[in-house]
This record gives structure tokens, sequence and C-alpha cells, in this order.
């Protein structure tokens, strides 16, 4: 909203000491946040995943492991924002303003146009109550159709479990995670489509060695040394016709 679009804070807390529970959740909403990093002051305990219990472990495992995976549809946000100064997360309502009352939801947001996020931020919660904008709408990573929209529903939230949904129309551009980004970088794409009402759907995708920026910061764009992807997903008479522009 302030044109910062690379943000986060510091996952775990700064001061005072962690929980277990809340590290574990803190963990999970982080690995949607545009920057995220586990850090604290100097002097209290360690909070890495290391120090945890082995289920602790696991479920903040698979938070890194999806955040890597979308690590394409981060990439391509940057790209955005760079280009156009959109946000990378926003709130409901930039996106259903005709919703009123998404105009009072601050604990749910948006990534990009196409992600729903709705952590669970109370301790020993087991549900969210979540409102399900108008729309077509996935559970991610499952692909489960909605069935319920327009309206707050109470979503199944255990402790090893962030709730993440694809709206329908998108292409989220993907790829098989590595140990980090930078071993992940060679890893295969994939797409992960989320159909609309109307059976379309559409993405993009920028993509660079993700390193290079030479004596200009944006040496990549000025040299073309990138490639740029435009998918979509046409349903016609029953049928889907797939293209793919470079």
């Amino acid at each position: 909203m302030f044109g910062i679009p690379n943000v986060g804070a510091d996952i775990c807390g700064f001061e005072l000491e962690t929980t277990e529970e809340l590290c574990t959740r803190w963990m999970q909403l982080g690995a949607f946040y545009p920057f995220m990093r586990n850090h604290n002051d100097l002097g209290h305990r360690d909070q890495d995943p290391a120090v945890f219990s082995w289920t602790a472990q696991q479920i903040m495992k698979q938070a890194l492991l999806m955040r890597y995976s979308l690590a394409p549809f981060w990439y391509t946000l940057h790209h955005q924002a760079a280009m156009t100064s959109r946000t990378l997360v926003q709130p409901l309502h930039f996106e259903f303003p005709n919703e009123d009352i998404t105009l009072g939801i601050d604990r749910q947001f948006l990534i990009g146009r196409a992600i729903l996020v709705s952590p669970n931020l109370v301790s020993k919660a087991t549900t969210v109550h979540a409102y399900i904008p108008q729309d077509v709408w996935y559970q991610f990573p499952s692909g489960i159709k909605m069935k319920v929209v327009g309206t707050f529903t109470d979503l199944d939230a255990p402790l090893e479990k962030i709730n993440v949904h694809v709206r329908g129309g998108f292409i989220i551009p993907m790829q098989i995670p590595g140990a980090n980004l930078m071993t992940g970088r060679g890893n295969p794409f994939t797409l992960l489509v989320a159909q609309s009402a109307s059976g379309n759907a559409t993405g993009n995708l920028y993509w660079d060695d993700g390193d290079s920026i030479g004596k200009h910061l944006f040496d990549s764009i000025e040299t073309k040394a990138y490639n740029y992807l435009e998918f979509s997903l046409v349903s016609v008479s029953g049928t889907i016709e797939r293209e793919t522009v470079c």
C-alpha cells in the first residue's frame, strides 16, 4: 500500500521468548511474506526450526517447501512491482471493492490477485473464521473447489495447516522445490491452473538468472536477458485449448 513491496516481520519475534506453537504458526504465515526471515535479538534463545520438536520441524519444513515451490510466482510479482508499482501483498478490498465487508478484514490478505491467505492467529485455535470473496476459489494445494463463497466460513486449521486458496481464472507458475532457492532454480517448472466459472485462466512468468544486475539496477531488463511467458487456458464449446506466448 505504501510502495514498499519487499517487506516482512521478524518471524517468531525479535524480543522476548517465543513458544513452539507461536513459532510454528508464524513460520507458516511467514512463508507468504514477500520477505521471509526467522530472526531475533542477541541474548534470546534460539528459535530456528531445528531447536523445536520433530513435529514442529516437519510443519515448518512443509511451509518452507511451499514457499520454494511458489518462487517463480513471487519472482514474477516482484518484476511486476518493479515495472508497474503494483503491490505484492494487498488487502481484500483492493480486489473486491464492491464487497463492503472486505474493508474491515485485516487478518487475511491476497498475494497478487490470485492467492488468498487466511492464517490462524489465535493460540490453541483449530479453526479460522475467514471470509471467502465472491468468486471461484480452490483449496491449495489439494485443488478442492470451495462450495461457500461471498460470506464468512469456519475453516479447519490444525497446527499443521495454513489455509490458502487460489482464485479461479489464474495460472500460477511453480517449481519443484530444492533445499534452497539457489539449488531449486534448475528444477522443473509446473503450472497450477485454476479455472474460472467460464473455464478460462491466464498467467505469466518472468525469469532471469536470478543474480545479475551489472552496472544498472535493471540490467536484465535493459539487456533483455530474461524470459517472459504468458499462459492462457480457454474453454471453447466444451473443449479446452492451451496457449503459451513468449
